[in-house]
């Protein structure tokens, strides 16, 4: 899974809008979510807020926990050396 995707999945299970974040900061998102495995969509919004603060929309109503697993299967994915 790239980036991309990684970003994508992020922004529609949290409803984000107007996120821009890097590379470099999705590479670290998906590192986080790796090595910390979030168990809440409140450990895993924490990540997100820590590596890239800045979107103008969010909401954690309707997030089901079952994405996480989703969530960490792509982050280690991304974040595995090529």
């Amino acid at each position: 899974m790239d980036l991309q995707a990684l970003k994508s999945y992020i922004e529609k299970a949290f409803d984000f809008v107007g996120w821009h974040p890097t590379d470099k900061q999705l590479q670290e998102i998906a590192r986080r979510i790796r090595t910390t495995q979030p168990l809440t969509q409140q450990a895993l919004a924490q990540i997100i807020e820590d590596v890239s603060p800045h979107h103008t929309v969010w909401a954690l109503e309707g997030i089901d926990n079952t994405d996480l697993d989703t969530l960490l299967l792509m982050a280690t994915k991304a974040s595995q050396p090529k």
